[in-house]
């Protein structure tokens, strides 16, 4: 480590992991309930299009991920910046879909697990 003043900090991934974990928990409990029973729903979806994305390096697998956002709903995709050609295609390549298919095969799945999930926050909360 250099000899500046500052903060030295060590990370022990094991330990960063564990915090991470804790702090999306922390996060998630945060948001609406209909938004957190919206990501029950969605998480199917994230692993529906994780097993189906072509998998060369497996970086476009590991990035598929859920987010909610400002307006209450929950977005399921990846910021890699490749993905679309990967789902839509190019002049020069078909395109192989892994999102839209795994949004469609599962969205009767999605909505009863975003309803059992919203009960089971309602009956916790004596509702």
């Amino acid at each position: 480590m250099a000899n500046t003043p500052g903060v030295s900090v060590y990370l022990d991934s094991g330990k960063v992991a564990n915090v991470l974990s804790k702090l999306n928990d922390i996060e998630r409990e945060s948001l609406p309930t209909e938004q957190r029973a919206l990501m029950a729903g969605a998480n199917t979806v994230v692993n529906s299009a994780k097993r189906r994305v072509p998998k060369a390096s497996g970086t476009l697998s590991r990035s598929i991920h859920m987010e909610p956002d400002a307006e209450g709903n929950v977005l399921v995709g990846t910021d890699v910046k490749y993905a679309k050609w990967v789902e839509q295609g190019t002049k020069k390549m078909s395109g192989r879909p892994y999102l839209q298919p795994a949004l469609l095969e599962n969205e009767v799945r999605v909505r009863d697990q975003a309803a059992k999930a919203l009960q089971q926050m309602l009956d916790s909360q004596g509702a």
